[in-house]
C-alpha cells in the first residue's frame, strides 16, 4: 500500500500532519510560481501569437534592442501597444509596466500631428518604428507622414511602417560635448561594451532594482531624476556592463520544484 492508503486506514498521526503541510506547501508554491510568471514583468517574457509581419519582426533582430509602437484602428478608436519581440501580443508584460503619463501624452500628440519633441520622446522609450496595421486609415497615415522625425519606410497589405529618425535603443549614450547620442549594443538581457569617455547613459527600461550598470566592475547609481527610466552619469572611459538579476524568479521556481519532489517521495510505497 502507498502512503495515501496507510493514512486513510490509520488514526490521526504525525504523518497526517506532514502530508497536509506538504500538500498545502505544494499548492502555495504552484500558485506562487504561476502568479510570478503572469504578473511579474520580465525581459524574458514573450507570447506565441504573432502580431508583427515578418519584415517588421526581422527589423527588430538587432543589438539596439529597440521597440515597435503598434497602432490598430478599431470601431471604438485607435488601440496601441509597444512590443519588442515579434511574438509579443497586445497587453504583453513588455508593455504592462511601461505606460507612464509621458508616453500616454506623447501618443495623444502623435495622433494629432505631433509636437516638436514627439519623435524624441518616442526614442526615449526605445521605440524605433511605428507600425499601423491594415486597414490603415488614410487620415492617420497622412498625420504620421507629417510628424517630424518620422519617415515612412514601407507599406504592404499587412500595414504601413514608419521609422524614428532619432537614435533609439535600450542603451543610449551621449558623450560630453557631443550633439547626437549613440546607441550601444545589447543582448537580450545584458550588455558589455566599451565607453569612449565621460557622458550620460540612458537605459530604456522601467526603473527596477534588478537592473545593474557597472563601469569597470564598479556599480553605478542612477541619477535622481524622477523619470520612468534610469539614467547614469559616466565620469570616464571604461568597460560598461549591464546585468539583470532574475535570482528571485529562479529561487521561486526552484522551491516549487523541490516541493514537488518532496511530495512525490512521501507518496512512494514503503
Amino acid at each position: 500500500d502507498g502512503l495515501s492508503d496507510r493514512l486513510r486506514n490509520s488514526p490521526l498521526s504525525k504523518q497526517h500532519v506532514e502530508s497536509l503541510v506538504t500538500s498545502v506547501a505544494l499548492l502555495i508554491s504552484i500558485a506562487t510560481g504561476i502568479s510570478w510568471q503572469i504578473l511579474t514583468p520580465s525581459p524574458l517574457n514573450s507570447n506565441s501569437e504573432q502580431i508583427l509581419p515578418a519584415f517588421v519582426a526581422a527589423s527588430l533582430q538587432s543589438t539596439d534592442r529597440s521597440r515597435v509602437l503598434v497602432l490598430r484602428a478599431t470601431s471604438s478608436g485607435t488601440k496601441y501597444s509597444v512590443v519588442r519581440e515579434g511574438t509579443s501580443v497586445l497587453g504583453d508584460p513588455e508593455v504592462s509596466g511601461l505606460m507612464p503619463e509621458l508616453l500616454e501624452k506623447t501618443l495623444a500628440e502623435l495622433m494629432t500631428g505631433g509636437a516638436n519633441t514627439t519623435s524624441r520622446v518616442l526614442g526615449q522609450f526605445a521605440i524605433k518604428y511605428v507600425f499601423v496595421t491594415s486597414p490603415a486609415p488614410a487620415a492617420l497615415s497622412r498625420v504620421l507622414d507629417g510628424v517630424g522625425g518620422l519617415r515612412r519606410v514601407s507599406a504592404t497589405e499587412q500595414g504601413a511602417l514608419w521609422r524614428i529618425t532619432n537614435p533609439s535603443g535600450r542603451l543610449v549614450f551621449l558623450s560630453d560635448g557631443a550633439e547626437s547620442p549613440i546607441v550601444l549594443p545589447s543582448s537580450r538581457v545584458s550588455a558589455q561594451v566599451a565607453i569612449p569617455g565621460p557622458g550620460k547613459l540612458s537605459l530604456s527600461e522601467k526603473v527596477d532594482a534588478k537592473w545593474s550598470v557597472l563601469l569597470d566592475e564598479e556599480i553605478l547609481k542612477p541619477v535622481e531624476s524622477g523619470s520612468w527610466n534610469p539614467t547614469y552619469s559616466i565620469s570616464q572611459a571604461g568597460e560598461l556592463r549591464l546585468i539583470h538579476d532574475s535570482s528571485l524568479r529562479r529561487l521561486a521556481l526552484g522551491l516549487q520544484f523541490l516541493t514537488l519532489i518532496a511530495l512525490l517521495i512521501m507518496c512512494l510505497p514503503g
